[in-house]
């Protein structure tokens, strides 16, 4: 979102064309963890190195905001599968552990529109 890189969820799979309908029934508890794991670590740990990246990236699409699908390897080396903009950041049926982050979108969203609609 205008240039700031959030986090919207984590979704692990053996295949690189990975859904959340087909790979989050599996091991549950293990990636759910592993999960949880990302949620804690994103904001201290894992925006700070690939948001150079993703500012590079935003900067070069000229979007105000999009959805990147990609796979941080453990160097924080990013591979992009797919940019979007038509996308649902706020369908969600109950609190989990990214409802924090979805906020943070949120938020960041109404303070960009307001920005660029005020005078």
């Amino acid at each position: 979102v205008d240039g700031e890189v959030f986090i919207r969820h984590v979704i692990f799979g053996t295949e690189w064309m990975v859904h959340t309908e087909t790979h989050m029934d599996k091991r549950k508890t293990k990636t759910a963890k592993l999960q949880n794991d990302i949620a804690k670590q994103f904001t201290s740990e894992i925006k700070p190195k690939i948001q150079p990246m993703v500012t590079e990236i935003y900067k070069r699409l000229g979007l105000d905001y999009f959805c990147m699908d990609c796979f941080i390897d453990k160097e924080m080396n990013l591979l992009v599968f797919e940019i979007n903009v038509n996308i649902v950041f706020f369908d969600q049926t109950a609190e989990n552990i990214f409802s924090k982050h979805i906020e943070k979108i949120r938020e960041a969203l109404i303070k960009m529109i307001d920005s660029k609609t005020s005078l």
